[in-house]
């Protein structure tokens, strides 16, 4: 599995906006386990799985996992929405005008 996100801080805030990119590779089809023990959410694109009855099952809070959920060989993409706390530091890791440092416009 590979994660990227994004953590737009902002000084003064209580809560800040994370989007992040997962990817999985499943070198075979089949049943698939899915979730999370230890909090998080994400969005696994489940386009393709139509007709296929699964369950998302809340055993905790921040744990879930799907039930009944098989996947096909291939890379399966996700998306990661959260908010949460500020990280404590603040600062960049490169200052923004760093050529390594690509911003959309």
């Amino acid at each position: 599995m590979a994660v990227a996100q994004v953590v737009e801080a902002v000084a003064g805030k209580e809560e800040v906006p994370v989007r992040g990119l997962l990817a999985v590779y499943r070198p075979d089809s089949g049943p698939a386990e899915v979730g999370a023990e230890q909090g998080g959410l994400f969005d696994l694109d489940l386009n393709g799985l139509e007709g296929q009855t699964r369950r998302w099952v809340q055993t905790d809070l921040g744990a879930w996992h799907w039930e009944n959920l098989s996947l096909p060989a291939g890379v399966r993409l996700g998306v990661v929405p959260a908010h949460g706390p500020p990280p404590a530091n603040q600062s960049p890791r490169w200052p923004a005008s760093d050529p390594r440092v690509w911003r959309a416009s």
